[in-house]
């Protein structure tokens, strides 16, 4: 999984949402790589570093939700 301070790749021509990729994602003021799951009404923002509980995004907080882009590639300093 991605790590803090790990470097990605984001495709920013792939903004449509698939259920089960990995997304430069962008509310309010924060930006987050999240895997993403979609239902109707709402958005859930996946990590998969277990020690992060899923995020819901829905109601009024989608209209500052905003996709990034695909993340194509990350790499790690060790």
């Amino acid at each position: 999984y991605i790590c803090h301070g790990d470097t990605v790749l984001v495709d920013q021509s792939q903004q449509t949402l698939r259920t089960d990729i990995i997304y430069a994602v962008g509310t309010y003021d924060s930006i987050m790589v999240k895997r993403v799951a979609k239902e109707q009404g709402k958005i859930t923002l996946i990590s998969d570093n277990l020690d992060y509980s899923p995020i819901t995004i829905q109601g009024d907080e989608l209209l500052s939700f905003r996709v990034i882009g695909r993340v194509v590639w990350s790499a790690r300093d060790y």
